[in-house]
């Protein structure tokens, strides 16, 4: 391209030189060709020539353009090809990463859920046994009383011994197998109802509340004259404490949940209705129980204990749990 630009310079200033020189062409009554001049050739063959070379100039630059557009459309084709995938591949990248925040927050909720059950059992039983006597008289519902409880206060796990003591009972030792026990809707056996009418026994209470249970003994025979000596044994007064510990230092939630549960730090300590002393004491928590913080203000912190007992208590009464 700067080759013909070149010529059709020279071609043009060499014609127009020519035509400005001297005659071009001769006055006469001959053909015009016969009296045009030899200047008057070069100048015609020069303008020619550069009007030729303009020609294909135009020509050229117009199938540069094409050839350019072709290879802009190709190019702005491929662009938007990988615009296409980039966008794709983002939209996949974001749903990786959308699944994985849901499979760590799912992780993340099955984990502290897990403390927060293993909480729920965290209960500080502050009783290591109880006893008492059972008069049967006819009743067909006696709730049994405690020295340290009244009415006893039955825990998951609790060892009841017992012991038939007949006094004036004259009936059919089979009435006596009629007498259950009754802890949290569940039915246990005390006497087998054969041999001797004295008799005495033991078992163990199931079930998985951490909260205090009332027991009572059930009398459908309206049986009389019979006492049933009772001793309760805590097999573990921090039951479930152990377990909640471990998964609060240990698990795969133990940030969180170090932030979120607390001990109590003092011997007694008050679990009071508002954030104030003069408030009303709802339940008293002894060293060694472990609470969930709900909120803090100034000096106070609302917890929940394991037995959903909800209340204020002196923040310095709290400790991290290690």
């Amino acid at each position: 391209m700067i080759v013909i630009n070149i010529l059709i310079t020279f071609l043009g200033l060499t014609g127009t030189l020519a035509a400005f020189g001297g005659e071009t062409w001769i006055k006469g009554d001959e053909s015009l060709v016969q009296r045009i001049t030899r200047r008057g050739y070069l100048s015609l063959f020069c303008l020619l020539f550069t009007f030729t070379l303009g020609i294909v100039k135009e020509i050229k630059s117009n199938n540069q353009k094409n050839l350019a557009g072709l290879e802009n459309q190709k190019l702005n084709e491929k662009i938007k090809t990988l615009q296409d995938s980039l966008s794709s591949n983002v939209q996949a990248i974001n749903r990786s990463a959308k699944d994985v925040t849901v499979k760590v927050d799912e992780l993340k909720t099955t984990n502290c859920d897990a403390i927060e059950q293993a909480f729920k059992l965290a209960v500080n039983i502050p009783r290591e046994y109880d006893d008492n006597v059972v008069n049967i008289n006819g009743q067909k519902r006696i709730i049994i009383p405690g020295r340290i409880t009244d009415p006893m206060e039955i825990y998951w796990g609790d060892n009841f011994e017992y012991t038939f003591l007949p006094e004036s009972f004259n009936g059919d030792v089979r009435q006596l197998g009629t007498i259950k026990l009754i802890v949290d809707n569940r039915q246990y056996d005390l006497h087998p109802g054969i041999g001797n009418l004295f008799h005495h026994g033991s078992v163990r209470i199931y079930g998985s509340n951490p909260n205090p249970m009332t027991a009572y003994v059930h009398n459908p025979s309206n049986i009389s004259g019979v006492k049933i000596k009772i001793f309760v044994r805590s097999t573990d007064a921090s039951r479930g404490q152990q377990d909640f510990k471990r998964a609060v230092l240990n698990g795969q939630c133990s940030e969180y949940a170090k932030k979120v549960y607390k001990v109590i730090n003092q011997d007694i300590a008050r679990l009071r209705a508002q954030s104030n002393e003069n408030s009303k004491i709802r339940s008293t928590l002894t060293k060694g129980s472990f609470v969930r913080t709900l909120q803090v203000v100034d000096d106070w912190t609302e917890v929940l204990t394991p037995e959903n007992r909800q209340g204020w208590i002196k923040t310095d009464f709290l400790s991290y749990i290690k």
